[in-house]
C-alpha cells in the first residue's frame, strides 16, 4: 500500500530503518525475510523487518546465489 511506503521512505530520511514500528501493510521482501529467519537466516542485519525493501534482499551478505533475468 502506499501508506506503507511512505512510511518506510520516512524510516529512511529519518534514519530510523533499525527500529520496528506499527504498519498496517507489509512489502513481499519482508515477508521473505520474515520466512528465511524462521531457519534461522538474517537477509539484512539492522533493518527492522517491516523496513524490508527488495534491495536490502537483493544486497544481502548471506550466502545466496543470485539470478538474473536479462531481456533483449
Amino acid at each position: 500500500s502506499v501508506g506503507g511506503i511512505f512510511k518506510t521512505y520516512w524510516a529512511i530520511l529519518s534514519r530510523q530503518l533499525h527500529k520496528e514500528q506499527e504498519k498496517d501493510s507489509t512489502f513481499c521482501s519482508s515477508f521473505v525475510r520474515t520466512l528465511f529467519r524462521v531457519v534461522g537466516i538474517d537477509l539484512a542485519p539492522g533493518i527492522a523487518v517491516r523496513h524490508t525493501a527488495p534491495e536490502h534482499v537483493a544486497q544481502s551478505k548471506a550466502p545466496h546465489e543470485r539470478h538474473e533475468l536479462i531481456r533483449d
